[in-house]
């Protein structure tokens, strides 16, 4: 019969490396749309050569430009649900 100290660490080591294997496949995260937003604001702001001349509505087109493809793309999949259901 095993010591409940080391049930107790076993059990520690397997919610553990349970744990991390649920947060890394948890996903998420920045995305490359934010990272490309951070690297224009950036860039902008310290006033490198060609985007320091773009208004900032193009500093921030990554993000509504993303926002515009995901609606773009679920507008397409309710179009094609509503002439299927047809």
């Amino acid at each position: 019969m095993r010591d409940s100290s080391t049930q107790r660490k076993q059990l520690g080591a397997y919610l553990g490396s349970r744990n991390m294997s649920n947060s890394s496949s948890s996903g998420g995260g920045i995305g490359i749309c934010g990272v490309l937003t951070i690297i224009f604001i950036v860039l902008k702001l310290c006033k490198v050569a060609p985007i320091a001349t773009w208004s900032w509505w193009w500093v921030f087109s990554p993000l509504w430009i993303g926002f515009l493809l995901v609606f773009g793309i679920l507008a397409l999949v309710l179009l094609i649900a509503a002439i299927a259901s047809k």
